[in-house]
């Protein structure tokens, strides 16, 4: 089976991921292309890996962070009113080329000065968009955990759709 994607870079969680994938995925042809893909799949971290981004990830780590600047501040805004609060929720919600984007939501969820993130995901391609995704979600918890001066316990991702293409 061949793998393929633009990133030629894995940590240790995306490699256990695709291998996942591997064992477990069902093969299956979307918009043409044949992928492998496994429905309804839970992962977490603490801490990301190092990772050399491209300029083109850091492009869309970027776009999309200032993209949802006013939203995320909306999300400080609930934690500085109720640091407890359950609704500190960042929904990506503006829609491109008429489809939702694949990152559905983060929720922002501190306790014991703990923060957990939790990330709804409708779709994630585990080659191209694995590092930015993940930085994506880690970039606003590092931000909450350094305003509120609380410590990062996770950040869960929930992903509808974890999958790669194959040729």
């Amino acid at each position: 089976m061949i793998i393929f994607g633009k990133n030629k870079m894995t940590n240790k969680l995306q490699q256990k991921i695709i291998k996942e994938i591997k064992k477990n995925g069902k093969i299956v042809v979307v918009r043409g292309l044949k992928t492998k893909e496994v429905i309804d799949y839970f992962f977490s971290f603490s801490k990301l890996e190092s990772h050399v981004y491209s300029n083109e990830e850091m492009k869309y780590i970027v776009d999309k962070i200032n993209k949802y600047s006013s939203d995320f501040r909306k999300v400080l805004d609930i934690l500085k009113k109720d640091l407890s609060s359950r609704r500190a929720v960042l929904l990506f919600n503006k829609y491109k080329k008429n489809a939702p984007e694949c990152l559905l939501s983060c929720q922002f969820m501190i306790r014991n000065k703990k923060l957990t993130t939790i990330v709804t995901s409708r779709s994630m391609d585990v080659i191209n968009k694995f590092f930015t995704d993940t930085k994506i979600a880690s970039t606003y918890s590092e931000f909450i955990c350094e305003k509120f001066n609380v410590k990062l316990n996770k950040i869960v991702f929930d992903v509808g759709s974890l999958h790669f293409y194959i040729k």
